[in-house]
């Protein structure tokens, strides 16, 4: 990345990493001074490309199963994100991806009460598992 203010990134890059061996003496501070920062160029661009792929799709592939409790499938969900993902699922400004997640994502009864929800990726997630615990909890008293 170039500094900024630099005009021409083309220039300033060919002087910065020379495609021949420089003709400078490395006994001059100079010199090791502009080997300095091709090194810490390099190093920056290397952990750069090294980030992780966004593959979102894998996230989707996490629904929950019929007996999986809501904190269990919000932790397997929170799991996803962690590998497949750079996004930090505990933080405020993802909060809107992954409740909509947990919603779209959910077991179909639990999906549908927490559709009617207004405002539900805005929620705190407390709050969507709270819902989601009672539909949960709620599905047991009907079954018997």
């Amino acid at each position: 990345m170039a500094p900024a203010g630099v005009m021409d990134i083309g220039r300033w890059a060919n002087e910065a990493a020379p495609e021949n061996q420089p003709d400078c003496d490395f006994n001059i501070e100079e010199s090791r001074g502009a080997i300095r920062r091709y090194q810490e160029a390099i190093l920056r661009d290397l952990q750069q490309g090294g980030k992780k792929p966004t593959n979102m799709s894998k996230t989707s592939d996490v629904t929950q199963d019929g007996e999986e409790t809501p904190g269990d499938f919000y932790k397997g969900l929170c799991e996803a994100f962690c590998i497949y993902t750079p996004f930090d699922p505990e933080a405020p400004k993802n909060q809107r991806m992954v409740n909509a997640a947990f919603v779209a994502q959910s077991a179909p009864d639990i999906r549908r009460k927490l559709q009617k929800l207004e405002g539900f990726t805005g929620m705190n997630i407390t709050q969507l598992l709270e819902v989601a615990n009672k539909v949960f909890r709620n599905r047991d008293n009907t079954a018997k």
